[in-house]
C-alpha cells in the first residue's frame, strides 16, 4: 500500500509538534496573531459583490494583514459575458482590483496568479500579451516598499538586489516573530 505524501508530512508535523516544550508553546502563544488569506476571487459579477462583503468582514476583524494569493478574475478562456463582471486581463479590471485592495483597512499583500498575466493570451473578449500584462501588474501593484491597503506595512522586495531588479512582485515581510515570503 502506497502512503500519500500529505499523510506522511502531516504525521511528521504532529510528531515533531509533540516534542515542543511547554516553554516554547507558551512563548508562541504570547506572540500569536491572525491574518486573512484569500484567493481565486472575485471571478464574476456575483463574486464581485461577495468579495465586497468578504472585505467588510475582514476589515471588521482583528487581523495583522491580508494576503490575496492570486487569481482575482477568471482564467481568460473560461470567462463569458453571461457570467457578468469585468472581463479578464483588461486595464479596467486591473484598476478595479487595485482599488479594492487599496480600500482594505489592513495591510494587503497581493500575489499575482496565472490568471492575471500568463493566461491572458486566451482571454475573452480580447486577448493580451502575457508579458505585457505582467509588466502592467508590476507597474500598478508592486511599487514602493510597502503593501497595499489603507495601513500599509513595510515589505522587502527581491528587486532590491540588482540581480533581480525586475522581480518587484516577490516580497517578504515580518509580523510578530514570523517572516513571510510570497512570490509568483
Amino acid at each position: 500500500m502506497k502512503v500519500p505524501a500529505t499523510l506522511i508530512v502531516s504525521a511528521l508535523v504532529l510528531l515533531l509538534g509533540g516534542c515542543a516544550t511547554d516553554r516554547v508553546v507558551s512563548q508562541t502563544s504570547a506572540a500569536s496573531f491572525d491574518f486573512a488569506l484569500i484567493g481565486d476571487m472575485p471571478y464574476d459579477g456575483r463574486q464581485e459583490k461577495e468579495f465586497a462583503d468578504l472585505m467588510k468582514d475582514i476589515d471588521a476583524a482583528d487581523v495583522a494583514f491580508v494576503v490575496h494569493n492570486g487569481d482575482f478574475w477568471w482564467d481568460g478562456a473560461a470567462w463569458t459575458e453571461s457570467a457578468g463582471g469585468l472581463p479578464p486581463c483588461s486595464d479596467e479590471t486591473f484598476d478595479d482590483r487595485l482599488a479594492r485592495a487599496q480600500r482594505s483597512k489592513h495591510p494587503f499583500v497581493y500575489v499575482a496568479g496565472d490568471n492575471e498575466w500568463a493566461d491572458c493570451h486566451r482571454a475573452k473578449p480580447r486577448t493580451y500579451d502575457p508579458l505585457e500584462r505582467l509588466a502592467k501588474l508590476r507597474q500598478m501593484f508592486f511599487q514602493g516598499d510597502v503593501s497595499l491597503g489603507r495601513q500599509p506595512m513595510k515589505l522587502t522586495r527581491q528587486s532590491e538586489n540588482s540581480r533581480y531588479a525586475s522581480f518587484r512582485e516577490n516580497v517578504r515581510w515580518t509580523s510578530g516573530n514570523v517572516t513571510f515570503s510570497r512570490c509568483i
